[in-house]
């Protein structure tokens, strides 16, 4: 968040019936490139850990070259 203003959201997708899941995040057009995925996918994997979790899917498209990095 900046203000009122949502910048990023990442969602935790987890199944019942095993212990894996699925993370997805976007980020504002304007505030891409500033660590801002890096940061939440740190996060997001902690509360993962957290949840007692232990796998996880993150995709991206080939041609998002910042998502692929992260």
């Amino acid at each position: 968040m900046e203000g009122k203003r949502v910048q990023g959201a990442i969602a935790l997708r987890h199944h019942h019936n095993d212990r894996t899941g699925h993370i997805g995040y976007g980020i504002r057009p304007g505030r891409q490139r500033r660590g801002y995925g890096r940061l939440m996918l740190a996060l997001a994997l902690a509360e993962w850990r957290r949840l007692g979790l232990d796998r996880v899917l993150v995709t991206a498209l080939a041609a998002n070259l910042g998502s692929v990095r992260i």
